[in-house]
Protein backbone atom coordinates (compact mmCIF):
# COMPACT_ATOMS: atom_id res chain seq x y z
CA UNK A 1 0.00 0.00 0.00
CA UNK A 2 1.32 3.10 -0.94
CA UNK A 3 0.76 6.12 1.69
CA UNK A 4 -0.04 9.55 -0.91
CA UNK A 5 1.31 12.80 0.30
CA UNK A 6 2.08 15.73 -1.68
CA UNK A 7 5.20 14.45 -3.11
CA UNK A 8 3.44 11.67 -4.80
CA UNK A 9 0.08 12.32 -5.32
CA UNK A 10 0.79 13.43 -8.56
CA UNK A 11 2.30 10.03 -10.22
CA UNK A 12 -0.08 8.46 -8.16
CA UNK A 13 -3.27 10.26 -10.76
CA UNK A 14 -1.24 10.12 -13.64
CA UNK A 15 -1.02 5.99 -12.75
CA UNK A 16 -5.21 6.13 -12.64
CA UNK A 17 -6.36 8.77 -14.59
CA UNK A 18 -7.46 6.29 -17.68
CA UNK A 19 -9.89 4.37 -14.65
CA UNK A 20 -11.49 7.76 -13.76
CA UNK A 21 -12.25 9.76 -17.29
CA UNK A 22 -10.98 7.23 -19.95
CA UNK A 23 -8.31 6.03 -21.87
CA UNK A 24 -9.03 8.38 -24.51
CA UNK A 25 -9.16 11.59 -22.77
CA UNK A 26 -6.49 13.79 -22.57
CA UNK A 27 -5.82 14.71 -18.50
CA UNK A 28 -3.60 17.71 -16.83
CA UNK A 29 -3.13 18.15 -13.23
CA UNK A 30 -3.40 21.81 -12.48
CA UNK A 31 -3.30 21.31 -8.86
CA UNK A 32 -2.91 18.29 -6.12
CA UNK A 33 -2.75 19.75 -2.41
CA UNK A 34 -3.64 17.84 0.94
CA UNK A 35 -7.19 19.19 2.80
CA UNK A 36 -5.94 19.91 6.19
CA UNK A 37 -8.34 22.39 7.76
CA UNK A 38 -10.96 19.39 9.52
CA UNK A 39 -9.70 16.62 8.77
CA UNK A 40 -8.79 14.33 11.85
CA UNK A 41 -9.32 10.72 10.83
CA UNK A 42 -8.47 10.17 7.10
CA UNK A 43 -6.23 12.03 4.53
CA UNK A 44 -7.69 13.93 1.83
CA UNK A 45 -6.48 15.59 -1.29
CA UNK A 46 -8.05 17.98 -3.64
CA UNK A 47 -7.22 17.64 -6.89
CA UNK A 48 -7.95 19.91 -9.93
CA UNK A 49 -7.91 19.09 -13.26
CA UNK A 50 -8.26 19.67 -17.15
CA UNK A 51 -9.48 17.04 -18.69
CA UNK A 52 -9.81 17.85 -22.72
CA UNK A 53 -9.86 21.64 -21.73
CA UNK A 54 -12.82 21.28 -19.64
CA UNK A 55 -11.35 22.13 -15.72
CA UNK A 56 -12.73 19.50 -12.85
CA UNK A 57 -12.27 19.04 -8.99
CA UNK A 58 -12.87 15.69 -7.35
CA UNK A 59 -10.95 14.45 -4.00
CA UNK A 60 -8.95 11.87 -3.46
CA UNK A 61 -10.02 9.84 0.33
CA UNK A 62 -7.45 7.22 1.76
CA UNK A 63 -7.80 5.19 4.69
CA UNK A 64 -5.07 3.85 6.65
CA UNK A 65 -4.84 1.81 9.86
CA UNK A 66 -4.88 4.55 12.09
CA UNK A 67 -6.55 8.12 12.95
CA UNK A 68 -4.61 10.70 11.20
CA UNK A 69 -4.26 13.05 14.03
CA UNK A 70 -4.37 10.38 16.80
CA UNK A 71 -1.78 7.97 14.79
CA UNK A 72 -1.78 5.56 18.17
CA UNK A 73 -5.52 4.56 17.71
CA UNK A 74 -5.62 1.84 15.13
CA UNK A 75 -8.93 1.00 12.80
CA UNK A 76 -9.43 -0.68 9.82
CA UNK A 77 -7.17 0.40 7.04
CA UNK A 78 -9.76 -0.47 4.01
CA UNK A 79 -13.46 0.89 5.96
CA UNK A 80 -12.96 3.30 2.68
CA UNK A 81 -14.30 0.16 0.95
CA UNK A 82 -17.64 0.10 3.00
CA UNK A 83 -18.01 3.77 2.54
CA UNK A 84 -18.02 3.60 -1.01
CA UNK A 85 -20.44 0.94 -0.53
CA UNK A 86 -23.04 3.16 1.52
CA UNK A 87 -22.12 6.35 -0.60
CA UNK A 88 -23.54 4.33 -3.81
CA UNK A 89 -26.34 3.07 -1.36
CA UNK A 90 -27.50 6.90 -0.64
CA UNK A 91 -27.18 7.49 -3.85
CA UNK A 92 -29.91 5.90 -4.98
CA UNK A 93 -31.97 7.10 -2.66
CA UNK A 94 -31.38 10.75 -3.11
CA UNK A 95 -29.24 12.18 -5.83
CA UNK A 96 -26.72 15.26 -5.13
CA UNK A 97 -26.60 14.55 -1.63
CA UNK A 98 -23.14 13.06 -1.38
CA UNK A 99 -20.24 12.33 -3.15
CA UNK A 100 -20.23 9.77 -6.02
CA UNK A 101 -17.34 7.25 -6.09
CA UNK A 102 -15.45 7.90 -9.21
CA UNK A 103 -12.93 5.27 -8.72
CA UNK A 104 -12.10 2.93 -6.27
CA UNK A 105 -8.43 1.53 -5.42
CA UNK A 106 -8.55 -1.37 -3.34
CA UNK A 107 -5.26 -2.13 -3.23
CA UNK A 108 -4.22 1.49 -1.74
CA UNK A 109 -7.72 2.27 0.22
CA UNK A 110 -8.11 5.05 -2.18
CA UNK A 111 -11.51 6.37 -3.40
CA UNK A 112 -11.80 9.41 -5.78
CA UNK A 113 -14.97 11.25 -4.79
CA UNK A 114 -16.65 14.03 -6.88
CA UNK A 115 -16.60 17.43 -5.67
CA UNK A 116 -19.56 17.36 -3.42
CA UNK A 117 -18.30 20.67 -1.40
CA UNK A 118 -18.44 22.80 -4.80
CA UNK A 119 -19.56 26.43 -3.93
CA UNK A 120 -20.76 25.62 -0.37
CA UNK A 121 -19.84 26.54 3.16
CA UNK A 122 -18.10 24.13 5.90
CA UNK A 123 -21.43 24.25 8.20
CA UNK A 124 -18.96 24.05 11.46
CA UNK A 125 -16.98 27.52 10.11
CA UNK A 126 -20.65 28.71 9.62
CA UNK A 127 -22.09 27.36 13.00
CA UNK A 128 -19.02 28.93 15.47
CA UNK A 129 -19.57 32.40 13.72
CA UNK A 130 -23.17 32.16 14.42
CA UNK A 131 -25.00 30.98 11.27
CA UNK A 132 -27.03 28.06 11.28
CA UNK A 133 -29.22 28.45 8.18
CA UNK A 134 -32.31 27.67 9.98
CA UNK A 135 -33.94 27.96 6.27
CA UNK A 136 -31.79 24.56 5.34
CA UNK A 137 -33.92 22.61 7.87
CA UNK A 138 -36.38 21.86 5.42
CA UNK A 139 -34.60 20.09 3.06
CA UNK A 140 -31.99 18.58 5.19
CA UNK A 141 -35.27 17.42 7.05
CA UNK A 142 -36.30 15.56 3.94
CA UNK A 143 -33.31 14.07 2.46
CA UNK A 144 -32.53 12.40 5.87
CA UNK A 145 -35.76 10.86 6.25
CA UNK A 146 -35.95 9.22 2.78
CA UNK A 147 -33.04 7.86 3.54
CA UNK A 148 -34.18 6.84 7.01
CA UNK A 149 -37.52 5.76 5.52
CA UNK A 150 -36.16 3.82 2.60
CA UNK A 151 -33.84 1.73 4.67
CA UNK A 152 -36.42 1.09 7.58
CA UNK A 153 -36.06 -2.78 8.56
CA UNK A 154 -32.93 -3.06 6.36
CA UNK A 155 -31.43 -5.98 6.42
CA UNK A 156 -27.81 -6.03 7.84
CA UNK A 157 -26.19 -7.25 4.60
CA UNK A 158 -26.97 -4.43 3.17
CA UNK A 159 -25.39 -2.30 5.09
CA UNK A 160 -22.41 -3.95 7.38
CA UNK A 161 -22.14 -7.29 5.87
CA UNK A 162 -23.70 -9.29 8.70
CA UNK A 163 -25.47 -9.35 12.04
CA UNK A 164 -21.54 -10.01 13.90
CA UNK A 165 -20.19 -7.04 11.74
CA UNK A 166 -23.70 -4.21 12.56
CA UNK A 167 -23.34 -5.25 16.52
CA UNK A 168 -19.43 -4.99 16.98
CA UNK A 169 -20.15 -1.31 14.92
CA UNK A 170 -23.12 -0.82 17.61
CA UNK A 171 -21.08 -1.96 20.57
CA UNK A 172 -18.48 0.71 19.30
CA UNK A 173 -20.76 3.83 19.29
CA UNK A 174 -22.57 3.26 21.65
CA UNK A 175 -19.17 2.56 23.67
CA UNK A 176 -18.05 5.69 23.06
CA UNK A 177 -21.03 8.28 22.56
CA UNK A 178 -22.66 6.68 25.49
CA UNK A 179 -19.51 6.71 27.74
CA UNK A 180 -19.94 10.30 29.41
CA UNK A 181 -23.57 9.70 30.20
CA UNK A 182 -23.45 5.95 31.47
CA UNK A 183 -20.93 6.90 33.85
CA UNK A 184 -23.13 9.72 35.33
CA UNK A 185 -26.81 8.53 34.82
CA UNK A 186 -26.52 5.12 34.70
CA UNK A 187 -30.18 3.67 34.42
CA UNK A 188 -31.84 6.27 32.20
CA UNK A 189 -28.91 5.69 29.34
CA UNK A 190 -29.75 1.48 30.01
CA UNK A 191 -33.36 2.24 29.34
CA UNK A 192 -32.45 4.26 26.64
CA UNK A 193 -30.87 1.09 24.82
CA UNK A 194 -33.45 -1.36 25.71
CA UNK A 195 -36.28 1.24 24.19
CA UNK A 196 -33.86 1.70 21.03
CA UNK A 197 -33.22 -2.45 20.64
CA UNK A 198 -37.52 -2.07 20.70
CA UNK A 199 -37.60 -0.06 17.85
CA UNK A 200 -37.48 -0.36 14.10
CA UNK A 201 -33.97 0.16 12.65
CA UNK A 202 -32.62 2.19 9.77
CA UNK A 203 -29.71 2.57 8.53
CA UNK A 204 -28.13 5.33 10.29
CA UNK A 205 -25.08 7.36 9.31
CA UNK A 206 -23.22 7.38 12.26
CA UNK A 207 -21.57 10.69 12.05
CA UNK A 208 -23.60 13.84 10.70
CA UNK A 209 -21.00 15.89 12.28
CA UNK A 210 -20.98 19.53 11.02
CA UNK A 211 -17.24 18.84 10.00
CA UNK A 212 -19.03 16.47 7.43
CA UNK A 213 -21.74 19.40 6.01
CA UNK A 214 -21.36 21.50 3.72
CA UNK A 215 -24.33 24.42 3.56
CA UNK A 216 -25.56 25.48 -0.03
CA UNK A 217 -28.17 28.17 -0.59
CA UNK A 218 -31.43 26.47 0.33
CA UNK A 219 -29.57 22.72 0.59
CA UNK A 220 -26.76 21.22 2.30
CA UNK A 221 -24.62 18.34 0.76
CA UNK A 222 -22.44 15.33 3.01
CA UNK A 223 -19.72 13.35 3.23
CA UNK A 224 -17.69 10.74 5.68
CA UNK A 225 -19.98 7.79 5.63
CA UNK A 226 -17.59 5.00 6.91
CA UNK A 227 -19.51 4.95 10.23
CA UNK A 228 -22.63 3.65 9.06
CA UNK A 229 -24.36 1.08 10.57
CA UNK A 230 -28.19 -0.26 11.78
CA UNK A 231 -29.77 0.94 14.39
CA UNK A 232 -31.97 3.46 16.00
CA UNK A 233 -32.79 6.72 13.54
CA UNK A 234 -33.13 8.74 16.61
CA UNK A 235 -29.15 8.33 17.05
CA UNK A 236 -28.52 10.00 14.07
CA UNK A 237 -30.93 13.22 14.53
CA UNK A 238 -29.56 13.59 18.21
CA UNK A 239 -26.13 13.78 16.79
CA UNK A 240 -26.74 15.91 14.34
CA UNK A 241 -29.31 18.20 16.55
CA UNK A 242 -26.16 18.43 19.19
CA UNK A 243 -23.97 19.69 16.98
CA UNK A 244 -26.49 22.90 15.64
CA UNK A 245 -26.52 23.38 19.83
CA UNK A 246 -23.41 23.00 21.41
CA UNK A 247 -21.45 24.68 18.19
CA UNK A 248 -23.50 28.01 17.38
CA UNK A 249 -23.03 30.88 19.45
CA UNK A 250 -25.07 31.01 22.64
CA UNK A 251 -26.84 34.54 21.45
CA UNK A 252 -27.97 32.92 18.30
CA UNK A 253 -29.13 29.38 19.87
CA UNK A 254 -32.66 30.47 18.76
CA UNK A 255 -31.41 30.04 14.79
CA UNK A 256 -30.59 26.18 15.96
CA UNK A 257 -34.13 25.82 17.77
CA UNK A 258 -35.62 27.41 14.26
CA UNK A 259 -33.36 24.83 11.83
CA UNK A 260 -34.41 21.78 14.17
CA UNK A 261 -38.28 22.45 13.94
CA UNK A 262 -38.16 23.19 10.40
CA UNK A 263 -35.77 19.89 10.06
CA UNK A 264 -37.94 17.58 12.44
CA UNK A 265 -41.32 19.31 9.88
CA UNK A 266 -40.13 17.90 7.09
CA UNK A 267 -38.48 14.55 8.35
CA UNK A 268 -41.55 13.61 9.66
CA UNK A 269 -43.57 13.61 6.82
CA UNK A 270 -41.66 11.14 5.22
CA UNK A 271 -41.00 9.24 8.19
CA UNK A 272 -44.88 9.33 8.34
CA UNK A 273 -45.33 7.31 5.47
CA UNK A 274 -43.77 4.25 7.30
CA UNK A 275 -44.56 4.89 10.88
CA UNK A 276 -47.60 5.29 12.97
CA UNK A 277 -48.29 8.38 15.07
CA UNK A 278 -47.23 6.71 18.11
CA UNK A 279 -44.17 5.42 16.49
CA UNK A 280 -43.14 8.86 15.35
CA UNK A 281 -43.75 10.12 18.87
CA UNK A 282 -41.76 7.52 20.58
CA UNK A 283 -38.88 8.26 18.37
CA UNK A 284 -39.02 11.84 18.93
CA UNK A 285 -38.77 10.98 22.61
CA UNK A 286 -35.30 9.01 22.30
CA UNK A 287 -34.08 11.75 20.09
CA UNK A 288 -34.47 13.88 22.66
CA UNK A 289 -33.16 11.32 25.07
CA UNK A 290 -30.04 10.42 22.68
CA UNK A 291 -29.43 14.40 22.87
CA UNK A 292 -29.32 14.35 26.14
CA UNK A 293 -26.62 11.85 26.05
CA UNK A 294 -24.44 13.22 22.99
CA UNK A 295 -24.15 16.84 24.70
CA UNK A 296 -22.41 14.78 27.57
CA UNK A 297 -20.17 13.22 24.79
CA UNK A 298 -19.66 16.18 23.74
CA UNK A 299 -18.54 18.03 26.43
CA UNK A 300 -16.92 15.59 28.81
CA UNK A 301 -16.01 12.88 26.29
CA UNK A 302 -12.93 12.12 23.61
CA UNK A 303 -14.13 14.34 20.89
CA UNK A 304 -11.67 15.04 18.06
CA UNK A 305 -12.96 18.33 16.72
CA UNK A 306 -13.09 22.03 18.29
CA UNK A 307 -13.20 22.51 21.41
CA UNK A 308 -15.17 25.48 22.14
CA UNK A 309 -16.02 27.23 25.50
CA UNK A 310 -19.66 26.53 26.62
CA UNK A 311 -21.38 26.29 29.92
CA UNK A 312 -20.28 22.89 30.75
CA UNK A 313 -22.39 22.94 34.16
CA UNK A 314 -25.40 24.42 32.62
CA UNK A 315 -26.02 21.97 29.72
CA UNK A 316 -24.86 19.45 31.85
CA UNK A 317 -28.76 19.86 33.78
CA UNK A 318 -30.41 20.18 30.75
CA UNK A 319 -28.70 16.87 29.21
CA UNK A 320 -29.68 15.40 32.67
CA UNK A 321 -33.48 16.63 32.21
CA UNK A 322 -33.26 15.34 28.18
CA UNK A 323 -32.00 12.00 29.46
CA UNK A 324 -34.99 11.65 31.58
CA UNK A 325 -37.77 13.15 29.90
CA UNK A 326 -41.18 11.65 28.55
CA UNK A 327 -41.66 14.78 26.49
CA UNK A 328 -42.47 14.09 22.52
CA UNK A 329 -41.92 17.36 21.33
CA UNK A 330 -38.48 18.31 20.70
CA UNK A 331 -38.56 21.97 20.00
CA UNK A 332 -40.93 22.40 22.89
CA UNK A 333 -38.61 20.63 24.86
CA UNK A 334 -35.62 23.37 23.84
CA UNK A 335 -37.87 26.28 23.95
CA UNK A 336 -38.31 25.66 27.66
CA UNK A 337 -34.41 25.26 27.77
CA UNK A 338 -33.86 28.18 25.16
CA UNK A 339 -33.50 30.48 28.21
CA UNK A 340 -30.71 29.07 29.79
CA UNK A 341 -28.11 28.26 27.07
CA UNK A 342 -28.24 31.09 25.20
CA UNK A 343 -26.30 32.84 27.90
Amino acid sequence: MTDLNERNIRKYIGTIARNIWGKDREVKILEAVEVKEETYVNYIFRVTVMVDEVKQVCYLRQTRDHVKTRPEMKIEADRILFEAKILNLIGEIVTDLVPQVLYLDKRNNVAVLSDIKREGKLLVEQLVSGNAYPATGKYFGKVIGMIHRDTLGVENTRVRGGEEENQKAIDFHLGMRLGPAQKMYPEPVERLIEDSKKSVKTMVMGDLASKNIFVDGQKVRFLDLERAFVWDAAFDLAFLFCHYLIEIKPRNISESVEFIKNFLASYKQQMGKVLTGSGLKNLENRVIRYLGVTILYRLFGFYLVRDLKRDKEGWKIQAEKMLGTNETNLVIFLTKCEAVLNK
